[in-house]
């Protein structure tokens, strides 16, 4: 009955749901930062391992942040952040909302997810101040991978809790989804979402211009889903 109502859904929902568009080869197309970002996924073994113990698939939750590991790799991090961070903690992300290590977060994603994830999980205590101190801490998390992988741990759960009405096709649409959610804003609708699923906006540029090469996030999440380092 699932399988027929998501045939049906093909044909009355977003077209980027179900485009079904040959998708590039992002691996020729990064080279090495595409190795790089590889290389650091086998080398963090405790990675798979952590996501598993929360029974998510690691190579669908690795898949979300595959872009950013690319970012990063590309940026090498030889963004001087110190004077940014000063500015958040100082002041807040009206003044400074940068990304951040290699899942490349921003403080304002980390601070949704805080709120949201403490509402519902009593267990899990965030300080609820928006004081310097609360974002010192914050951006002292965003600086370990252990709390970066956490933050997408929550993340995959909150989509989960929010969307468990959502039917996908198959693991790739879902990632499709979920993968656009982590770059364009997870606190939006379900179509606000899929408007944005086919969309080309992620560059690896660090300061993009006019006529900076763009690529669609969601169809380099699911390059990698589907085909790895191969």
């Amino acid at each position: 009955m699932k399988t027929i109502i998501a045939v049906l859904l093909c044909f009355v929902t977003s077209v980027s749901y179900c485009s079904g568009k040959t998708i590039s080869d992002y691996k020729k197309i990064f080279g090495k930062d595409y190795d790089k970002a590889t290389v650091y996924i086998s080398k963090n073994q405790w990675i798979n391992d952590s996501l598993k113990k929360e029974n998510i698939n690691p190579e669908f939750a690795v898949a979300i942040i595959f872009p950013e590991l690319i970012r990063y790799s590309a940026i090498q991090d030889i963004i001087e952040v110190s004077a940014l961070k000063t500015l958040y903690i100082q002041y807040g992300t009206k003044y400074s909302d940068f990304s951040i290590g290699h899942f490349q977060m921003k403080p304002s994603f980390a601070e949704k997810i805080e709120e949201i994830f403490s509402a519902k999980n009593k267990k899990t205590k965030f300080s609820k101040k928006n004081s310097p101190q609360s974002r010192l801490d914050r951006i002292k998390r965003l600086d370990s991978d252990v709390w970066q992988l956490r933050y997408l741990i929550m993340f995959i759960k909150i989509m989960d809790s929010r969307f468990a009405n959502e039917i996908f096709i198959n693991e790739s649409e879902k990632l499709r989804f979920y993968a656009t959610a982590y770059n364009c804003g997870f606190t939006k609708s379900a179509q606000e979402i899929k408007d944005r699923i086919n969309l080309s906006f992620f560059s690896t540029v660090l300061i993009p211009v006019e006529d900076t090469e763009r690529y669609c996030y969601p169809d380099i999440s699911v390059f990698f889903f589907e085909n790895g380092s191969d």
